[in-house]
């Protein structure tokens, strides 16, 4: 996103492991609660973008949304399978 605004990046470690490795039980609401804001900054972004901008990021954003959209897919699958999907608060 900072790309997209203009900024510059933080730098990457380039150790993705903490991406799955940094959580647990007790985090989990924060970590969904992070999410959320991430994708709720995007679409601000997004919204309040020109159409120049647009088209040069139209590739990029099509690729996060069907990334996200992928495993959005894989968690409610998985969840379905264990027992722990609500349909009642999402996708029945």
């Amino acid at each position: 996103m900072a790309k997209f605004k203009g900024e510059t990046p933080e730098k990457f470690s380039g150790n993705n492991d903490e991406t799955f490795n940094s959580f647990d039980e007790k985090s989990w609401d924060k970590t969904v609660k992070q999410l959320d804001e991430v994708l709720s900054a995007w679409e601000k972004e997004i919204k309040n973008a020109d159409e120049t901008k647009l088209k040069d990021w139209y590739q990029n954003i099509a690729n996060m949304n069907t990334h996200n959209a992928y495993h959005t897919g894989q968690i409610i699958f998985l969840r379905k399978l264990q027992g722990s999907w609500n349909p009642e608060k999402g996708v029945k």
